[in-house]
């Protein structure tokens, strides 16, 4: 007759289920640390994919109504590359002082941020930008008589 081998104070049925919770918590132990170390190696080669790097490109501007040559910093994955800043445009002295609301940076893509559905808002929403730049100027113009007034 064939006797189970045990160890004292355990129960036969007992031993079944403490091999089948070992089974069960071997297999989650190696299930889970495999999928972290797999996440952890995504994260680390998109990290290393994942680009940044200043381009210029010639743009319409529309708040001057005429083209501009732009340096935009663009980010992202090579061949899906988004312009987020704009480090300097060809329209202000010096060409780094950009001052105005960049809209170039939406253009690019072919989508406004704030682009207005009907026409006629399009065109207030020019002169809110121009008026803004002949403000800046009005406000330099004072900024420089008085700069020059003090002397």
């Amino acid at each position: 007759m064939d006797w189970p081998v045990t160890t004292p104070g355990w129960d036969v049925g007992d031993t079944g289920l403490q091999q089948a919770l070992d089974v069960f918590l071997g297999k989650a132990v190696f299930w889970s640390t495999l999928t972290i170390a797999l996440a952890v190696a995504a994260l680390a080669l998109l990290a290393v994919v994942t680009v940044s790097r200043v381009v210029r490109r010639r743009v319409w501007c529309d708040a001057a109504g005429r083209p501009a040559e732009v340096d935009f910093e663009e980010h992202g994955v090579r061949g899906f590359h988004k312009p987020v800043f704009v480090h300097s445009c060809s329209l202000f002295d010096p060409p780094t002082d950009v001052r105005c609301q960049c809209a170039c940076l939406d253009a690019i893509w072919g989508v406004h941020a704030d682009a207005p559905a009907d026409p006629a808002a399009a065109v207030s929403a020019r002169a809110k930008v121009q008026g803004a730049c002949e403000k800046d100027q009005w406000r330099e113009a004072l900024d420089d008589r008085a700069a020059h007034h003090s002397r």
